[in-house]
């Protein structure tokens, strides 16, 4: 267990639903972020292991390992592919199962994953959606590439309307994308 750890969490392996201000005090109490005021930031600790995590899926030489161990199946049975427009898709008995915006996201939702499941005692009990959910919020706060290391670059629109401003944080450098959608 992780110094970084506590108490919260589930008792059982019920899963458990978390969103809005729940969510974000389950981070904090976790020391994964910091609040003061209005801006919400990774911790520096949580950022140091989050960057070593990337590092280490990185420079993976078969994705599929790191993969395979978070979805408990051979590594053998997963393919990926990274298409010219570079989305990053992982297939298992032949079917689409994960498909990124690029490698990128596919890197730092893997590093995520690893890494919450040792800083976030309730990790094992979310379910699938707001797992999901977190790891793709957790990409909003990266400032260098996942891949390259390049520094990333945001793209903001409709923050005139009355709608969710719409944000697009790719990489100058290596052309990819890690986050595109909404930010509420």
């Amino acid at each position: 267990m992780s110094e970084h750890m506590d108490s919260h969490g589930a008792d059982d392996d019920s899963q458990v639903v978390l969103n809005g201000r729940m969510l974000l005090d389950r981070l904090a109490d976790a020391h994964i972020v910091t609040e003061t005021g209005d801006d919400i930031d990774l911790t520096s600790e949580f950022r140091r292991d989050w960057r070593g995590q990337i590092e280490s899926v990185r420079t993976e030489s078969d994705p599929r390992r790191v993969l395979a161990e978070i979805l408990g199946v051979d590594p053998g049975e997963l393919r990926v592919t990274e298409t010219d427009d570079r989305e990053f898709a992982v297939y298992y008995d032949g079917e689409a199962i994960l498909i990124w915006e690029s490698k990128a996201g596919f890197v730092a939702d893997t590093a995520g994953y690893s890494i919450l499941a040792k800083w976030l005692p309730l990790w094992e009990n979310l379910d699938d959606i707001s797992r999901n959910e977190l790891l793709v919020r957790l990409r909003g706060f990266l400032d260098a590439c996942p891949v390259c290391d390049g520094q990333l670059a945001t793209d903001e629109r409709g923050a005139e309307t009355s709608t969710p401003t719409e944000v697009s944080v790719h990489c100058p450098q290596c052309g990819r994308v890690t986050f595109d959608g909404a930010f509420l």
